[in-house]
This record gives structure tokens, sequence and C-alpha cells, in this order.
């Protein structure tokens, strides 16, 4: 009983799975860490310059949308010599 009690009890609970679970609460919380730092300062920051790419070549592009369709036929056949 005295083995049992000392061991199990005393060793396997509380040392083992106390180092364990210390472990995993470690690894958790590293883990929402890194994923806060990344999301932040990563993926954020990308998502904020690739939404401004967008709007800016939006805003450039607006020029050549006038709903003319005779202006874009000539815009398209001013490009064909460009293109060979």
């Amino acid at each position: 009983m005295l083995a049992e009690v000392f061991t199990f009890r005393g060793m396997d609970e509380a040392f083992r799975c106390g180092i364990l679970e210390g472990a995993g609460r470690g690894t958790v919380a590293l883990g929402a860490g890194i994923r806060r730092w990344i999301d932040l300062q990563v993926v954020n920051w990308l998502g904020d310059q690739t939404g401004r790419g967008v709007r800016g070549a939006g805003s450039g592009l607006r020029v050549f949308q006038t709903g003319r369709i005779q202006q874009y036929m000539l815009m398209a056949l001013l490009a064909v010599p460009c293109v060979q």
C-alpha cells in the first residue's frame, strides 16, 4: 500500500502529470503568443498592404473605364502592335 500511495499518487500523478501539464500549458501559452504576434504583425500588415495596392490600382485604372465602346476598341487596337 505504501508503494502504491507513494509511487502512484506521489510520483506518477503529482510529479509526472504535473510536469506534463506544465509543459502543455507552457506550450499552449507560447503558441497563443506566437499566433497573436504573427496575426497582428504579419497577417494584418500583409492584408492592409494588399488592400492599399488594389485600391491604388483601381484608382489608376478608373480613368480608362469610361463606358464608351469606341474608346475600348481604340485601346485594344493600340495595344495589339505592342503585344507582338
